[in-house]
Parts: C-alpha cells; structure tokens; sequence
C-alpha cells in the first residue's frame, strides 16, 4: 500500500508552484498599478487647474449675458422703437 504522504507531496508541490506564480503576476500587476497612480498623481494639479479655469471661464461667460440682457433692457427703455 502506498505511503499517503507520496501521494499527497507532488500536489503540493504543483499548488506551491502555482501559488508563487500568482504572487509574481500580483507584484507585477502592483507595479503597473502604482505606476499609473503616480502618473495620475503628476496630471492632478493640471487636471484641477484646467478645471477651475472652464468654471471660471463659465462664470464669466454667465456674467457677460447678464450685464449683455441688462444693457438691452436699458437700449429698449430708452428706445423702445427697437
């Protein structure tokens, strides 16, 4: 009869194989991973900056339409021919 651990040791082996192969493919994939966060990191301040420029941008645009409607009111109260 044969020994259970003869049998039982090559599976072991195989999933210890196995299970440092996936640890390679995890510390691979983290280094990508921390990669991408670092670069993302570098575009936040442009990113934020170029934000706060269309908000201010469209801030100022809404600005103009009022004070563009307030000087139509004021044309069409003193000529009201238009």
């Amino acid at each position: 009869m044969p020994n259970t651990e003869d049998a039982v040791m090559p599976i072991l082996r195989i999933i210890q194989a196995e299970l440092a192969e996936v640890k390679k493919s995890v510390q691979r994939v983290e280094g990508k991973v921390d990669n991408v966060a670092d670069r993302m990191d570098s575009f936040e301040g442009y990113l934020t900056y170029e934000m706060g420029r269309t908000t201010r941008s469209e801030l100022d645009i809404k600005r103009l339409q009022g004070e563009f409607r307030a000087l139509r009111d004021r044309v069409d109260d003193l000529d009201p021919q238009n």
